[in-house]
């Protein structure tokens, strides 16, 4: 359930190749249009879902001029010492080049999270086992084979054909089959929703901090997230957060929620599935 500046953004692919000029490569006539589970050009809905990269930075480039956006570009986060709070808040950022950008809000919106990581933010890195959070497809899926992402044909894993004694094969373990590795693609009944607490830091940590990316998930529920239209979903919910956060004098975890959900619907945000509302 797309929508919003996400929505947009494909919806402008699909009007750069609705013009015959765009096709350098091949015809028009000739495309496959397939794409993940839908049809790659969508000519119902509006929307193109495949595209060439610097089509995708050209339409970026265009809302950030439309908007008057400023970029600063080839500019990193000084992440030893780059970060100043004051009473749980960010005051400033410090670039390696020495840039000081100081605000009210900030977002972190990298795949890393290191500003998320030099503000204090608690993290934790790797994966984690099932009977933390109580789930049931971390580690490896041995007997899920829907996807036929594994070897269909026995094959031999000794340098020698048939002799043990020759030892494995580079890159073959004897070792047993271990933790939240695997295919662990399954089909879910409904699109689900992204609570607005995954994006935000404990009031403690940080209170003008949002982190659209490297959200607060476990590692398999993060499988399903990290893709780029949720992040740019997330990404605009974040901004609206900010902009309320301001508005009110508030901390990003302490803004009403209601408040932000009626934002978001007015600048066509999708918060519910209509597919699970009909059951």
């Amino acid at each position: 359930m797309i929508g919003g500046l996400s929505r947009e953004f494909y919806h402008r692919v699909w009007l750069h190749y609705n013009d015959s000029v765009a096709w350098k490569w091949e015809k028009h006539s000739e495309f496959g249009n397939k794409g993940q589970g839908t049809v790659a050009m969508d000519g119902e809905n509006r929307t193109m879902w495949i595209f060439e990269p610097h089509v995708a930075e050209a339409v970026f480039e265009e809302l950030v001029k439309e908007n008057n956006i400023r970029v600063l570009r080839n500019e990193w986060l000084d992440r030893e010492k780059g970060v100043e709070k004051v009473g749980g808040a960010i005051t400033s950022i410090k670039t390696l080049s020495g840039k000081r950008i100081s605000g009210k809000m900030f977002i972190d919106a990298t795949y890393e999270g290191d500003l998320m990581a030099a503000a204090g933010v608690y993290y934790v890195v790797g994966r984690e086992a099932n009977s933390v959070y109580n789930e049931t497809y971390n580690g490896v899926q041995a007997d899920i084979k829907e996807r036929g992402h594994f070897f269909k044909d026995p094959i031999d894993p000794y340098r020698i054909p048939g002799r043990k004694e020759s030892g494995l094969l580079d890159g073959i373990s004897a070792e047993p089959i271990s933790p939240n590795e695997g295919d662990v693609q399954v089909h879910l009944k409904y699109p689900y929703s992204i609570s607005y607490g995954s994006i935000v830091p404990k009031r403690s940590e940080c209170t003008n901090l949002l982190v659209p990316v490297c959200v607060s998930a476990s590692h398999i529920a993060f499988g399903s997230i990290r893709m780029e239209p949720v992040f740019m979903i997330l990404g605009q919910s974040a901004v609206v957060a900010a902009c309320l956060a301001m508005e009110s004098h508030q901390g990003v975890q302490d803004i009403s929620y209601d408040a932000l959900k009626t934002r978001l619907l007015e600048r066509g945000q999708v918060l519910q599935s209509p597919l699970k509302e009909q059951k």
